[in-house]
């Protein structure tokens, strides 16, 4: 007998600790985590996936988990993590005006 609908839900919702725990453990992200869950919970109720039992929904909602959970990170490690060019050039005149006004140090 295949899962209805609100099965799956309550199911993934009595799982979602454990599955959201173990998906921290790939992004070490809570925020990302629980989005990722989320996503799962999404994907199992609206593609055409099919479960004939509790333990195929686990499972499957586990590596599901973990594969996106690896795909954020690819996603987010091409993000760079330095200063925009524009907030660099305002800094960088901020400290020449304070430079300027600045008594010179003597050495």
């Amino acid at each position: 007998m295949r899962l209805t609908e609100p099965v799956i839900l309550q199911t993934l919702m009595q799982w979602r600790t454990r599955i959201a725990a173990a998906t921290w453990i790939v992004v070490r992200d809570t925020h990302a985590a629980e989005d990722i869950f989320q996503n799962v919970a999404v994907k199992a109720i609206t593609r055409d996936v099919q479960f004939d039992s509790e333990a195929a929904l686990i499972s499957w909602a586990f590596i599901t988990a973990r594969r996106e959970g690896i795909d954020w990170l690819r996603r987010h490690a091409r993000e760079s993590l330095a200063l925009d060019d524009e907030l660099m050039t305002l800094m960088e005149q901020e400290w020449q005006l304070k430079s300027q006004r600045a008594p010179a140090e003597k050495i």
